[in-house]
């Protein structure tokens, strides 16, 4: 079966290495692999979403650009989420930040890095360790 409709926030602010964007695209690819979607929709935020891009495969995802490296700010990701409803949301984050405003409508799959103190008031936390 194929999933549809999946969007991946990815943190990209001056807290997160560049080793852990290489494992963040890593974890992407892999999630072409497995799941087969049809597209995803790759957003990339630090205080604001600094670009929204469909991807169809996983070649498409080896040519992104990231770009940012400012502070953190999850507001705009939770937003996009409460406009787009995508089907599935999951967020790769060092959880680096606080959270203000509203719930998210669809409910993020939280993929937390080297950050085990962190939870969040919604959705579901999954925490793991990226070696150097």
């Amino acid at each position: 079966e194929k999933l549809i409709d999946l969007e991946i926030a990815v943190d990209i602010s001056g807290s997160v290495t560049d080793h852990e964007f290489h494992v963040f695209v890593s974890e992407v690819a892999s999630i072409f692999k497995m799941m087969k979607p049809e597209k995803i929709t790759l957003v990339q935020f630090d205080t604001e979403i600094k670009s929204v891009t469909e991807l169809k495969s996983i070649k498409e995802l080896l040519q992104i650009e990231f770009k940012g490296r400012g502070g953190t700010f999850i507001v705009p990701v939770i937003e996009r989420i409460n406009t787009v409803k995508p089907r599935l949301v999951m967020i790769f984050t060092d959880g680096h930040f606080k959270f203000y405003g509203d719930d998210a409508v669809v409910k993020p799959i939280w993929l937390i890095h080297n950050n085990p103190e962190f939870t969040a008031p919604y959705g579901k936390v999954i925490h793991y360790t990226i070696g150097e």
